[in-house]
């Protein structure tokens, strides 16, 4: 790292050359500590990371402007940094994204910062991992995944791996942590075969993501199960699903339909209405977050009225265009303009937003035939561990609560999503051990 600034009160030529190298500085959002870090390469171009958000190497612009004025630009985020080059070799200034702003101070660093993950697991494994590809022929398309297998005499009991929301790999990969692999490193060292697979769309996989819905996803969850079934080295009696989140949604979603699956193992899964689930969320993290209630209460109203709006129109219904501009108006006066009304819409018109929000599986989940567990975290600021262990009264369903773990199932502070990629935990101790004994003692 190099500068051509001599030393305070002096003047300070700045050329692109002279900020070469890394620049780091920690955003304070109110939710935790995010680290920002703009890096240079050989050929001048520049890409930032937020190595606590598991996000890296995004495409970075840099701008130099008047009186020693520094301009990082990430169209990807929609976000940039702007502040004035210092005689102390600090870049002093502010990360403006989303019409928020925070401080922010960039320092010079010989390295890029790393990411502790002391639970991943490094190869040889003491166990056999094999890539592999699988059919769901409902949809006419391959799936792409990893089988573990403990080594020894099988057969083995089982289980299918369900990601959460969003387009997921096979290592439920977010925020810096891959939670699908350490989970079936574990589980497969204590004698369960283990299957997980790219979300369609995603990886290896085929398939379009962004056109699916959470029956859609269920039936590729259901194809791996077949799958896994189908081995010689995995007890079809003792071959179960297991699912986080969303995932864990779409394990009631196929248990109540499939009573021949032998259990489910349902990781903060989501047992309310989807739109009483998505209120709850969104009134949890801002409370926390530490927003006053009257803003509070206004973001509630202002979400209610959206939904409103959607669930007019029935979910196999097209929406039609004045929908949209409803939703638009709406969206105006809650302030969104630009690039975030274009994503607002886009997200909440999906088929997988409007099927999401009316589905309510506390029903289904009481009339399951099969053994099930369902874990909560105590701090989970986007599954509610009370709101969603409720409705459950039968008495096939194991519910256990573990105090002080958040949403990925890490030992927090605040349970905040934006705490997630601070976190050197990716999955607590205590999880691992529940799910593994559990699934054993079928």
């Amino acid at each position: 790292m190099r500068s051509d600034g001599e030393a305070a009160g002096s003047e300070i030529t700045l050329t692109p050359e002279s900020l070469q190298g890394v620049w780091v500085g920690s955003l304070e959002t109110g939710n935790g500590s995010i680290r920002l870090v703009f890096r240079s390469s050989e050929d001048g171009s520049w890409v930032m990371d937020s190595p606590d958000q598991g996000a890296t190497g995004l495409p970075a612009e840099l701008q130099l402007k008047q009186n020693n004025t520094v301009k990082f630009d990430v169209p990807s985020v929609g976000g940039y940094f702007q502040g004035t080059f210092t005689g102390t070799r600090s870049i002093d200034g502010t990360w403006y994204q989303g019409g928020a702003q925070f401080p922010l101070v960039l320092e010079p660093q010989d390295t890029r910062p790393e990411i502790s993950r002391p639970q991943e697991p490094e190869p040889p494994y003491p166990y056999v991992s094999r890539d592999l590809y699988f059919r769901n022929d409902s949809a006419d398309i391959q799936l792409a995944g990893t089988l573990t297998l403990p080594r020894g005499e099988g057969p083995f009991p089982a289980v299918v791996l369900v990601s959460g929301s969003g387009p997921q790999n096979r290592d439920e990969e977010l925020m810096g942590h891959k939670p699908f692999l350490v989970l079936a490193d574990y589980l497969t060292r204590q004698g369960i075969a283990v299957l997980r697979y790219d979300d369609r769309g995603v990886g290896l996989s085929e398939g379009d993501f962004q056109d699916a819905t959470s029956p859609d996803l269920a039936s590729d969850a259901l194809a791996a199960w077949k799958y896994l079934v189908s081995q010689n080295e995995t007890d079809p009696l003792r071959t179960g699903i297991a699912g986080h989140s969303e995932g864990g949604l779409i394990g009631i979603y196929l248990g109540y339909r499939n009573p021949e699956i032998p259990f489910l193992v349902l990781l903060a899964p989501s047992v309310i209405q989807g739109r009483e689930q998505l209120l709850l969320q969104s009134e949890i993290i801002m409370r926390r977050s530490g927003v006053s209630e009257e803003a509070i209460r206004r973001e509630l109203d202002a979400a209610k009225g959206i939904f409103d709006i959607l669930q007019q129109i029935p979910v196999k219904e097209s929406l039609p265009p004045e929908t949209i501009s409803r939703l638009e108006e709406q969206y105006r006066t809650m302030g969104l303009s630009g690039s975030r009304l274009e994503n607002a819409l886009r997200q909440i018109t999906s088929r997988w937003y409007r099927n999401f929000l009316t589905y309510d599986p506390s029903t289904e989940i009481n009339e399951l035939e099969m053994p099930a567990l369902a874990v909560f975290g105590g701090l989970d600021t986007q599954v509610d561990a009370r709101a969603n262990s409720a409705p459950i009264t039968a008495e096939n369903i194991d519910v256990v609560t573990l105090d002080g773990l958040n949403h990925l199932f890490q030992e927090a502070e605040s349970g905040l999503p934006a705490e997630y990629g601070s976190i050197s935990e990716t999955m607590n101790p205590r999880l691992l051990e529940l799910v593994s004994s559990w699934i054993n003692g079928r």
